[in-house]
């Protein structure tokens, strides 16, 4: 079977194609065709050996340090079950699913344990729709939902707005019943206004920097890691909660003055893909409370371009790669 391999750290050229023998699943594990899997900022930054701020040195003990320990990298991933073990029964051959693996993804078929953190594709929804679901979504699903604990009526400010993980923090935060504001640059207006955000009027706004923003935030989503408590304690409530997936000495030091003085507090989340995380979100795909958002789409010989395309274009959507054809009768995907 087809396969992409990254051999060492470096650009997207470093990508290589490769033959490797189909798996075979264990007694708990099954066998899936992969027909579409995503490229992340978490594959960027793993394919280049660049982990920021104080996960570093982690990162390489972790993933590798001259080079990737996992010669077949790929995390996101679509497809359908071809065989299972004979231990598995929460799936069967035939179901569509959709999920993470530590690596690996980045060839036409894969082998996953059953306990794993897969889902079922939603009826309505194509393979390519549902690949980067789990990085972008649940983990907005996480830090609003777990660790936010966003309730109906709370003014929740997401910054970041339009990127992976903001992108979908805004629809699950209108979800939750909460009212949106996000801050994010015009080229995003494309992606974010039809999901009920305005520029001005109404709801659930827009805006392009903090001194837009109209009366204090319940919570504050920094999808993007590049703020820090003190520069939002002025547009949060007292009971305010500022909301980070940036692991940083600074972070350190403010939970640490949060325990000493009274005010808003600061919160560090980690978008954990499990089971029951990718099932919530599922739901949401599945009732309409939550859509995909594709930006660009390849075919999987044209893996090397999707890197290219989001390291350097960083598109206001999901980057999916198309690796084994979908099946017949299957909607085609729609793009952003």
């Amino acid at each position: 079977m087809r396969a992409f391999a990254t051999p060492s750290y470096g650009p997207p050229e470093v990508l290589r194609a490769v033959e490797r023998p189909v798996p075979t699943p264990a007694p708990d594990e099954l066998r899936i065709v992969v027909e579409a899997v995503a490229v992340t900022r978490g594959d960027d930054r793993l394919r280049g050996g660049e982990f920021p701020g104080a996960t570093a040195l982690l990162g390489r003990a972790l993933f590798g340090v001259a080079r990737p320990r996992a010669a077949v990298q790929g995390t996101m991933f679509a497809g359908h079950v071809a065989e299972v073990g004979l231990d598995v029964t929460r799936f069967a051959v035939g179901d569509r699913v959709f999920g993470e693996v530590a690596h690996g993804a980045y060839a036409e078929q894969i082998v996953a344990s059953e306990t794993s953190a897969l889902a079922h594709i939603p009826p309505h929804l194509t393979a390519a729709q549902v690949a980067a679901i789990p990085y972008g979504a649940v983990s907005a699903w996480v830090f609003l939902h777990d660790v936010a604990a966003v309730e109906a009526e709370q003014h929740v400010l997401v910054v970041g707005a339009g990127g992976g993980i903001g992108r979908y923090a805004v629809q699950i935060a209108m979800h939750l019943g909460a009212r949106v504001t996000a801050v994010a640059r015009p080229r995003h207006d494309a992606t974010l206004l039809p999901l009920g955000l305005a520029e001005s009027g109404g709801p659930h706004q827009v805006i392009r920097d903090r001194s837009a923003l109209r009366d204090p935030a319940d919570v504050v989503l920094d999808t993007s890691g590049s703020s820090h408590l003190n520069d939002w304690r002025p547009h949060l409530k007292p009971t305010g909660r500022f909301v980070t997936p940036d692991l940083s000495g600074r972070l350190l030091v403010d939970l640490l003055l949060c325990r000493l003085r009274s005010g808003p507090t600061v919160h560090f989340g980690m978008g954990l893909v499990t089971a029951e995380n990718l099932s919530a979100v599922a739901t949401l795909l599945e009732t309409g409370a939550m859509k995909p958002i594709i930006a660009q789409q390849f075919a999987f010989d044209k893996l090397v371009e999707a890197h290219h395309c989001l390291h350097h274009d960083r598109p206001s959507g999901d980057v999916v790669v198309e690796v084994v054809p979908r099946p017949a009768g299957q909607p085609q995907a729609r793009s952003a």
